[in-house]
C-alpha cells in the first residue's frame, strides 16, 4: 500500500519510507530518502529527518 502522508507519527509507524523531493513540482521529483523511519531519520539532505526523529 502507497500512502502519501505529513503526519510524522503515521510515517514513524510506516514500515518503510520515501521522501520525494527537494522540493514540490518541477523542484521534486529525487528519492531524497528512503527505508525504515529511523534510517530516515538520519539523512542529513532530507528536510522529514528532524520532524520523523521527533515522532520515532
Amino acid at each position: 500500500m502507497v500512502v502519501v502522508e505529513h503526519e510524522m507519527r503515521i510515517a514513524a509507524a510506516a514500515d518503510w519510507v520515501m521522501e520525494l523531493g527537494p522540493g514540490a513540482g518541477a523542484e521534486g521529483g529525487r528519492i531524497v530518502a528512503e527505508g525504515r523511519p529511523d534510517e530516515v531519520a538520519r539523512v542529513r539532505e532530507s528536510r522529514t529527518a528532524p520532524y520523523l526523529l521527533a515522532a520515532l
